[in-house]
């Protein structure tokens, strides 16, 4: 298994880089963002984000679970649409830079408004499921863009999935990728709203 994963990043390392530098991108562009928003905007989401954290502290946290839950697994399945076709590689990146973008505004307005309760809520609430999905989201990313890739390489892969181990392959890893997007899904769900009332109720 260590073989095949290190095989994997090594012939893999430069899409890896690039959609590295994608989410970066988005990263620093979302943090960015956060700044600008005008006094009635940072207001607004000001007002929510405390609503959703006085809620955690009572424990009257409610939302709909398995909308949640489906929510990043729907990101899996446009990912794995997109491998079927070429000018699919742009939307790609595209997810993955939108992606950053949204974590890197929500993560800095947090910790810039929010004071120690924004710390709480990055660590205990947005960083947990987004260790298992931003590394699926790559994942899942380079097996599309590889599949776009080889595609255009070996005109002769058909594109019907039928019998084609090309396909199977791209099938397997795919609901591997959507398996792991259903269990952050869990996580986010119900594991960091329990850890973010824990730490609330120690230190407020």
């Amino acid at each position: 298994m260590d073989k095949i994963y290190r095989y994997h990043l090594k012939t893999n390392k430069k899409l890896y880089i690039f959609l590295l530098a994608t989410f970066t991108i988005g990263l620093i562009a979302g943090s960015l963002s956060s700044t600008f928003l005008n006094n009635a905007q940072s207001s607004e989401l000001n007002n929510f984000l405390n609503k959703y954290i006085n809620q955690i502290h009572q424990g009257q946290y409610e939302i709909d679970k398995s909308s949640v839950s489906i929510s990043n697994v729907y990101q899996g399945i446009i990912i794995a649409l997109c491998g079927l076709f070429t000018f699919g590689i742009l939307f790609i990146f595209f997810l993955v830079g939108g992606k950053g973008f949204l974590m890197g505004f929500t993560i800095n307005y947090a910790l810039l408004n929010l004071g120690g309760k924004g710390w709480l809520l990055v660590l205990c609430s947005l960083i947990p499921p987004n260790l298992i999905i931003i590394p699926t989201i790559f994942f899942q990313s380079v097996i599309a863009t590889r599949a776009i890739l080889r595609r255009q390489e070996h005109k002769n892969i058909k594109r019907g999935f039928g019998n084609n181990k090309f396909y199977k392959e791209y099938t397997i890893f795919n609901l591997c990728a959507l398996a792991l997007l259903l269990f952050s899904g869990i996580v986010e769900v119900y594991i960091s709203p329990l850890f973010f009332q824990l730490f609330l109720n120690i230190f407020y």
